[in-house]
């Protein structure tokens, strides 16, 4: 069974050197050169600049971009969307599901940071979901970014949460600017603006983003997202176990430890995936 990055590359039929740059053709003929800042089973993501004449077409981009990978995830988790009526009602839900927020602030970060002015961010995550207890169905969420030259961080939206075909004959091609390949409407929070249907431009200097408004972390590191942004209560679902309680320390230096990292987690200063480390060995009594 190939992996995902394998099924993704065959299926557009776009070849990716994670070292090098190559080009590619994609949608109506329009040339790429494309650059690999990650490549695994669950998220992709690519520096793309057009072709026109063999070099690449300026876009006066406000790249290299330096924007803290917490900052970011709060930014993704303000962005809702709303379905359309013929698909589940027209339902207002999160453009990004919370197991991606956090992941997908991390590699955003890195790549505006490496990106031109003339290349775009490409991001292509997978989510897997059980069924029946046993096959996973694998859900694709798409999206362009980068900071345009007003200093706005601009989000085209592409795919969400969209069923991934199990057959490979299927093709995928990779979000572009202006083309829709879902029924939906992008709806901005505070500090953003639409562009058009499926995009925002976000004020992402904004304080409002300091802080995570609309997601928290739960006792056991589970990013949940809060009740403020639904219409409606969610339905709790009857055949999800509980998960389990994590003990809390009694400890006071334990305590000023935790305390400590979630003030370094809020201000940026360390990634998720630090900030997860630390809690688990703090809890675990490995760290002070």
């Amino acid at each position: 069974m190939p992996s995902r990055p394998d099924r993704l590359r065959r299926i557009s039929l776009t070849v990716v050197f994670v070292l090098g740059v190559v080009p590619a053709w994609l949608g109506c003929g329009t040339r790429y050169a494309r650059t690999t800042i990650h490549d695994d089973d669950a998220v992709s993501i690519v520096l793309r600049a057009e072709l026109r004449g063999g070099e690449p077409v300026e876009r006066h981009f406000r790249h290299p971009a330096t924007i803290s990978p917490i900052r970011l995830a709060h930014i993704l988790s303000r962005i809702d969307i709303r379905t359309a009526v013929d698909e589940d009602g027209g339902k207002r839900r999160p453009a990004i599901d919370t197991s991606l927020i956090y992941p997908l602030g991390d590699l955003l970060s890195q790549a505006l940071a490496k990106a031109k002015s003339d290349q775009e961010i490409v991001v292509q995550a997978t989510r897997k979901e059980k069924r029946l207890g046993i096959f996973q169905q694998e859900y694709l969420t798409s999206f362009i970014a980068y900071v345009g030259g007003d200093d706005r961080l601009v989000v085209h939206l592409y795919r969400i949460d969209w069923p991934v075909p199990k057959s490979d004959n299927v093709e995928i091609k990779e979000p572009v600017v202006g083309r829709e390949a879902m029924s939906f409407r992008a709806i901005p929070g505070d500090a953003m603006k639409s562009l058009g249907h499926q995009a925002v431009a976000v004020e992402w200097r904004d304080p409002l983003f300091r802080k995570a408004s609309n997601i928290r972390v739960g006792p056991t590191g589970k990013v949940m997202r809060r009740t403020i942004l639904m219409e409606a209560p969610v339905e709790a679902a009857e055949d999800v176990p509980e998960a389990p309680r994590e003990i809390i320390p009694s400890d006071p230096t334990a305590l000023r430890a935790l305390a400590e990292l979630e003030e370094a987690r809020e201000q940026g200063q360390i990634t998720e995936a630090d900030y997860r480390a630390k809690r688990r060995a703090i809890l675990q009594g490995e760290a002070p």
